[in-house]
């Protein structure tokens, strides 16, 4: 599957225990954003690949999509007006963690301070998982995301070539 390039602030990864777990990732991806750093990408999916391009189209790391463990959409809660600070998982009808992975059609979220996507990456050459972070910057990009995800889904599915 082939999907159009989508323009995101890639706002950086960091690397975490293979213990991982989705009550951990609100506190992962603070973290990412307390660098400050960021970087405007193009991403799109392609042959089994996530790519990221930067403004000259130069390819800035690819990720094939059988390493990537768990996904999600980022989404902003507004509560009379405000964004929320922080990143929160929705809360569940049980206590237990809600898993950070894609079913069929439903997509996970969590809610944060801006719109963007999440995953999961475990690189076979390295013990550590990585959480890669992207933003976006207007509420229209969503959809944009969302069909982004739902390509790595059925990239994840489709024979690999590689």
């Amino acid at each position: 599957m082939k999907t159009r390039l989508t323009t995101l602030t890639w706002r950086g990864s960091a690397s975490v225990d293979p213990r991982f777990s989705a009550a951990m990732l609100p506190w992962s991806i603070a973290d990412i954003r307390n660098h400050e750093s960021y970087v405007t990408l193009s991403v799109g999916v392609e042959d089994g690949v996530l790519a990221a391009y930067n403004t000259d189209f130069e390819l800035q790391f690819e990720h094939k999509l059988r390493y990537i463990l768990g996904y999600c959409r980022v989404i902003v809660k507004q509560e009379k007006g405000k964004k929320n600070a922080d990143f929160l998982m929705p809360k569940a009808t049980s206590t237990r963690p809600q898993p950070i992975t894609i079913g069929n059609d439903n997509v996970a979220e969590i809610f944060g301070p801006e719109f963007g996507l999440v995953y999961l990456l475990k690189n076979p050459h390295d013990p550590l998982l990585h959480i890669h972070f992207y933003e976006c910057e207007k509420y229209e990009q969503v959809g944009c995301v969302s069909f982004l995800l739902k390509a790595i889904e059925l990239g994840k599915c489709e024979p690999s070539r590689h």
